[in-house]
């Protein structure tokens, strides 16, 4: 139930950020996470997002005017669930995607990431 409730925060956001900017903040190989920064003019402080287990990256560093939306898939195996998401930008051949989670991230102004 909470991945559904994540999914509608995430959507939600990312009509919040419609027309604004994607930045490629921060990144780990070792631990194939991807920090993701989402700005725009009328919003005061950007939102943060963790990519976790980032297997498919397309696209520059920033991507402006953005308009995102949210793929995913769940199911079970094995007593196992598996899922990947997906992130895709309509007005450009970008996308991310996910086999571990997006996580939205709230940041104080003197929190720093690097």
């Amino acid at each position: 139930m909470e991945i559904l409730e994540e999914e509608k925060r995430l959507e939600q956001l990312f009509e919040l950020y419609k027309g604004g900017d994607l930045l490629v903040w921060d990144y780990s190989l070792s631990l194939r996470r991807l920090i993701l920064r989402l700005e725009k003019d009328s919003i005061k402080r950007p939102t943060y997002l963790i990519v976790v287990r980032c297997s498919y990256y397309c696209g520059s560093f920033v991507w402006e005017d953005i308009n995102l939306d949210l793929d995913s898939n769940i199911r079970e195996e094995k007593n196992d669930r598996l899922w990947w998401q997906k992130i895709k930008d309509s007005r450009g051949n970008r996308e991310i995607i996910s086999n571990g989670g997006i996580n939205i991230i709230d940041i104080d102004d003197d929190f720093h990431l690097s």
